[in-house]
């Protein structure tokens, strides 16, 4: 595949060089006001004056000087400048064989009274105008094809790059909400404005930081994402709009599903649905998630992506099947924006993976462990959740969130597992469990943001509080049969095990946070927090066997345990803070009491703790420093006493003299998102003391034993490298170049049937992704990643472990004539080293033929091929302390589907495209 894909890029890149190498003049000058003061951040934008072509803009520097290269010879080109509060600056130009260079010198902008936009009405608009933090795009000298939507809008925009699955970015950096006149958009995710939106409905496109929640800026830009706000025309109405779909395949695959979307100035509708047994990489389930526009904590579980803990489907891996639907409503009043949403999720997938380990328990010795698991997962729940967020002045915010999960699941499987000493075919014992797990929980969740700025030196007062409860019950029921056969005469061990567990959790936190100005530029910061948290986990195990038909109580495995949480912290610092430039140094104290209660047979104990934990922060033109001195606490699963021998050929018991780890934690970046060049570089470590470890124990029939204990010794993770990125921007081209650098290196100390070693594990990488677009003709978007890493041991003479892996995948979209789409989607891993019997190579292929029909075009017929090559395996290999894990799964085949898409949406504005012109 490889030798196929380098002609490819040597083609893209020899036609940008092409494109690039038709410009050859140059442009400088140098701006300021009527006293002689620089003028940074100006816009200077330069096109072809006869049809108002843009060629390239830029933002002045600091001292208000601006250039300009490979510009075309023998055009008549325009330069417009434009700055906040100033008369625009304009001037007709050419360059030539014998003048190449154009020297603007000293440029004074003119202030006035007017503000920019009636200013631009007696001129032509500039396709690009800064307004205070706000870049903003006029929509109109940007032209796109007839009916193409804002996404096709966008990726046209210089500085912004739209990947094939929707993502964003603005000059480096992501854009995570999009928003229509300043309003929430379904739940802003990008997506949904981006592909259901027509261009021609767009005046102006805005770009500006998300800072919401950070009233006294006090992140740096590099931890800031962006929105993009669409500006609609004046006449630019929209009723309904969404789609309906349905498709039939080969091998029983289906699918069926519909969206209905409908928005108006003050009420936002939309209304989801689908049912299919599909995975996620077939026609538009990640569209189809973001096309619903709902505003959700949005993961990846054990059943493929999840929205608010549901399962919406598309596993990776198994035979799914899913039903799914939901609606979403936003309201606005005035300054307070409301949203209340509901999902239903039904989910089904049939499962299976082999997993092969090998660990090392003494230098000539290697444990192995080989399984195969088989089964059906189901989920079914119900979501609701609701918000508000309340501008209530210009100095006051509100945001309240809350919502409500109920789910029920069931994973019945069965388990064959084999463990044998230095060689698979010695085995030593052979272990079936048949499982029917079922799992209840209900999670309540609520959340309160409060600021208020006392006055406009920087007084402000800040209040955060949150409260969540979770009420879990799960019921595993397990058939074990074990066969030793190192016996003189095979021995075999049958019995049933019925294991119950309830938690009932409940946590509540108050932070108070409070500024105070000192001196000029200069700020004190004080907060109080307290948290308390109530967690119940009561098990009990029964045990059957087969001599005896009564269930059994095993003490050892059965206890009630109660932990009662108060935390109680406060915290001061110092602050100095002057545009891009913050120094901060704080202290913490934190007071912790926990009270654990357990049944009669442990004995009950409490614990106190008491922590300073200092931090200092440097902000400074790009550069980020970050050291705190902070503590982890242990899990309640690893404080509770009690035996958990649900795996018996694993057995874990936990430790209620834990103590929590110190940490010393260090980073520091330095991110620059200015200029044509964009680069990024980081350096992450930390140093942990007393860490938590578990010990382990082998014995000779393969069972293995493990227990949680404080390691006397150190820990360390050190992390971080280089990345650069370049858009290359040609008339009706644009070429995006990614490159990513990492380096890891971490020691972590282990314990091995009475064997104390460290394993030090190092790792690098390099990532490298292209994203580039041929005028509306040729989307591509391949991506390279090679990792490597090494694993070698301190104070024990085990084998060092090497995993190299590569993974090449692209996506390449043709837009062809007739209203014809060819959608392409390659994906290539490789893993040099496996273990026998496994997979360590794939070429994922799937592939989509559109074409659009009706004078309307609105409705798409789409042929569809998922797994062309047949090869589609989910597999992989890693190394961790003294074992090295090798893990592959049951994933859906080769298919092909006929799908019928209907897109219907009711729009007015005006589909006139081009330049403003002067009026």
């Amino acid at each position: 595949m490889i030798k196929h894909v380098i002609p490819i890029l040597i083609l893209i890149f020899s036609a940008s060089q092409i494109g690039l190498t038709q410009k050859q003049g140059s442009v400088t000058g140098q701006l300021s006001d009527e006293n002689d003061q620089p003028l940074p951040f100006a816009t200077v934008t330069i096109y072809k004056a006869v049809d108002t072509v843009l060629l390239d803009y830029i933002l002045s520097e600091d001292d208000g000087s601006f250039q300009f290269k490979k510009l075309p010879l023998d055009d008549t080109l325009r330069i417009i400048v434009s700055y906040l509060g100033y008369m625009p600056y304009k001037e007709d130009f050419k360059l030539t064989d014998n003048t190449k260079t154009k020297e603007f010198g000293a440029i004074k902008m003119t202030a006035t009274s007017q503000t920019l936009d009636e200013i631009l009405v007696q001129a032509e608009r500039p396709p690009v105008v800064m307004h205070n933090d706000t870049l903003e795009f006029n929509a109109s000298s940007f032209a796109t094809r007839d009916g193409a939507t804002v996404e096709d809008l966008v990726k046209k925009l210089p500085g912004v790059i739209v990947d094939n699955e929707g993502n964003i970015t603005a000059n480096g950096r992501p854009v995570t909400k999009v928003r229509v006149d300043g309003k929430d958009f379904f739940g802003g995710d990008p997506r949904v404005a981006l592909r259901n939106l027509t261009s021609d409905m767009i005046s102006k496109v805005q770009i500006t930081d998300d800072r919401e929640e950070d009233p006294q800026n006090l992140k740096a830009d590099d931890e800031v994402s962006q929105i993009l706000n669409l500006k609609l025309k004046e006449d630019a109405k929209i009723q309904a709009f969404g789609k309906a779909y349905a498709g039939k395949g080969t091998n029983d695959r289906f699918e069926v599903g519909g969206i209905v979307n409908n928005f108006d100035d003050t009420l936002q509708l939309s209304f989801v649905g689908y049912y299919n047994n599909l995975t996620e990489t077939n026609l538009s389930m990640h569209e189809m998630l973001s096309l619903g526009s709902f505003s959700a904590n949005r993961s990846w579980g054990g059943n493929g992506p999840t929205i608010n803990g549901l399962s919406t489907g598309g596993s990776r891996a198994g035979l799914p099947r899913s039903l799914f639907g939901g609606a979403n409503a936003n309201a606005t009043f005035g300054g307070a924006k409301f949203n209340l949403q509901y999902f239903y999720s039904n989910y089904k997938n049939e499962f299976g993976n082999q997993t092969f380990k090998e660990t090392t328990v003494r230098p000539d010795s290697v444990f192995i462990f080989n399984s195969d698991n088989e089964g059906e997962s189901t989920s079914r729940g119900h979501n609701v959740t609701g918000g508000l967020r309340w501008e209530i002045d210009t100095m006051t915010q509100l945001n309240i969130n809350a919502g409500l999960t109920y789910a029920k699941g069931t994973r019945p499987s069965t388990n064959t597992e084999t463990s044998a000493f230095n060689e698979k075919d010695n085995i030593i014992q052979n272990f079936i469990t048949e499982e029917d797990p079922h799992s209840s929980n209900i999670n309540i969740n609520t959340r309160l943001y409060f600021n208020k700025k006392l006055n406009s030196e920087g007084r402000n007062v800040g209040l955060n509080s949150s409260f969540t409860t979770r009420k879990e019950d799960n019921d595993l029921l397990s058939n074990f049969e074990r066969v030793y056969f190192p016996n003189a005469i095979d021995s075999a061990v049958y019995f049933d095990q019925l294991r119950t567990r309830y938690e009932n959790n409940q946590n509540f936190s108050f932070n108070l946070k409070y500024t105070e100005p000192l001196l000029s530029n200069t700020f004190v910061d004080l907060s109080a927090e307290y948290k308390s948290g109530l967690r119940n986990n009561n098990i009990k195990t029964q045990q059957q066997y087969p001599t005896d038909q009564d269930w059994t109580v095993i003490d050892n495995l059965s206890n009630d345990f109660e932990r009662k949480e108060n935390e109680m912290g406060a915290s001061a610092g110092i602050r100095y803070q002057k545009k891009k430039v913050q120094v901060n140094f704080s202290l913490k104290y934190d007071h912790l009491n926990f009270n654990n209660y357990f049944s009669e047979e442990y004995a009950t104990f409490d614990e106190n703790y008491r922590f300073f934990s200092p931090n200092l922060r440097i902000v400074l033109d790009g550069w980020r420093f970050n050291y705190r001195y902070d503590y982890d606490l242990p899990d309640i699963n690893q404080l509770h006493p009690i035996t958990d021998n649900t795996n018996p050929l694993y057995i874990r018991e936990g430790n209620p003299d834990l103590t929590p780890t110190r940490d010393h934690r260090l980073y520091l970046s330095k991110f620059q998102y200015s200029g044509k060049w964009k680069y990024r570089i980081y350096f992450s470590g930390g140093f942990s003391d007393e860490s938590i470890i578990n010990t382990t124990y082998i014995d000779k029939n393969g069972v293995t034993f493990s227990k949680p204990v404080n390691y006397e010794g150190s820990s360390m993770d050190l992390y971080g490298g280089p990345g650069i990125n370049r858009t290359f921007e040609m008339e009706n081209q644009k070429l995006s170049v990614d490159l990513d650098v990492y380096m890891n290196f971490n020691t972590d100390p282990f314990s091995v049937n009475g064997q104390e070693g460290t394993s030090r594990r190092r790792s690098m990488g390099v990532s490298t992704r292209l994203n580039y677009n041929l005028n509306e003709v040729l989307d591509f978007s391949p991506r390279y990643h090679m990792g490597f890493s090494k694993t070698t041991y301190e104070n024990v003479d085990y084998p060092e472990i090497k995993t190299p892996a590569h993974y090449l995948s692209g996506n390449l979209t043709i837009h062809l004539p007739w209203a014809m789409e060819f959608q392409n989607d390659v994906t290539y891993q490789y893993i040099p080293v496996t273990a026998p019997g496994y997979r360590n190579s794939r070429t994922m292929w799937n592939a989509a033929l559109n074409k659009k029909v009706l004078s309307s075009k609105k409705l798409t017929i789409r042929l569809s091929a998922f797994d062309l090559l047949d090869q589609n395996i989910s597999f992989y290999r890693y190394a961790r302390y003294n074992t090295v894990n090798t893990f592959q799964e049951k994933t859906l085949k080769r298919y092909f589907m006929l799908s019928v898409i209907y897109d219907f949406r009711k729009s007015g504005g005006n589909n006139r495209r081009g330049p403003v012109m002067v009026h």
